[in-house]
């Protein structure tokens, strides 16, 4: 069972039981009170809290859920195009009852998550890998054959263009964290379970800006589930990268359905999708190879939505 340096999940076979710890409390904390919280109407898309503890040392206790995540199905092609098109349907589903729960979201919480996150986290990236220091000291990059600029010389030049994602949001209940992974799905009845919410956007809640739930599942299909699962290789020299990701064709066209899917919406979940890149850099330190590899990716997206 898969989990990030700083959680912890048990799973007793016994009890149908899962037990997930964290060193980050606070985080945690707020994704016990987003189940906690969530309308009883909407309860259906998650599986039952069983137990949790909210003090200094809290954990949750969630009944198990059986069959894969999207990210399972997604890698190792279980699922055949006409039923990715009934999960599609399914997720906008979702999407759209989200939204029947907005709240305003403030321009303050939109600059934190989408500025003052993507900054802090950069530079405690940049502060840890001497190799992206020594890119960002230099400006350029050579990725896969092809010279970029730094990425995160890149993001300051345009950020312009991530200001423009303050002004436009799309309130709704949010889950946060909507990568394959935290998708459950039940092949029998094809019905999805969510899990591991963030619980916060810019402040603790339920709510924020729909569009970066939208962004979550774009990054799901542009590279983050090869890479958090270490389906690539990767070739690293001093300002130099050879990342390789063997998507199929099924993989290709599901991100192209998503991208249809998400139509006038494109641009802005471009741009967060970019952003997301970004900033999950430092959270993967238990990996250099998987951190460059998202920076990576990151790097070519970005270059891709602002060209110099």
């Amino acid at each position: 069972m898969r989990s990030r340096f700083f959680n912890a999940v048990e799973y007793d076979p016994e009890t149908g039981i899962i037990t997930k710890t964290s060193r980050a409390a606070a985080k945690l904390k707020d994704e016990i009170r987003w189940y906690l919280d969530l309308p009883a109407e909407l309860r259906s898309l998650i599986p039952e809290v069983v137990d949790y503890s909210l003090g200094s040392k809290p954990f949750l206790r969630l009944s198990h859920v059986p069959g894969p995540t999207l990210s399972e199905l997604y890698l190792n092609g279980e699922a055949a195009q006409p039923e990715w098109g009934a999960v599609w349907e399914r997720i906008d589903d979702i999407f759209r009852t989200f939204a029947r729960y907005p709240a305003g979201v403030t321009r303050h919480q939109l600059a934190d998550m989408y500025i003052r996150k993507t900054r802090q986290r950069l530079a405690s990236f940049l502060a840890r890998s001497h190799w992206a220091a020594d890119v960002h000291r230099t400006g350029r990059l050579r990725l896969n054959g092809a010279d970029l600029p730094c990425p995160v010389r890149l993001f300051e030049s345009g950020i312009a263009v991530f200001r423009e994602l303050l002004t436009d949001s799309v309130p709704a209940l949010l889950h946060g964290d909507m990568c394959f992974g935290n998708i459950l799905y039940h092949p029998a009845t094809r019905e999805l379970k969510l899990i591991d919410p963030r619980g916060s956007f810019g402040k603790r809640g339920l709510y924020g800006d729909q569009r970066y739930d939208l962004a979550k599942i774009r990054h799901s299909l542009s590279g983050y589930e090869h890479i958090s699962h270490n389906r690539f290789s990767l070739v690293l020299a001093p300002g130099q990268l050879e990342l390789d990701i063997p998507f199929t064709p099924l993989q290709t066209s599901l991100r192209d359905e998503w991208d249809a899917r998400l139509g006038s919406r494109l641009e802005a979940v471009r741009g967060i999708e970019c952003l997301l890149y970004l900033s999950m850099l430092p959270l993967h330190e238990e990996s250099s190879s998987r951190q460059l590899a998202l920076y990576a990716v990151g790097a070519r997206l970005l270059r891709e939505l602002l060209p110099e």
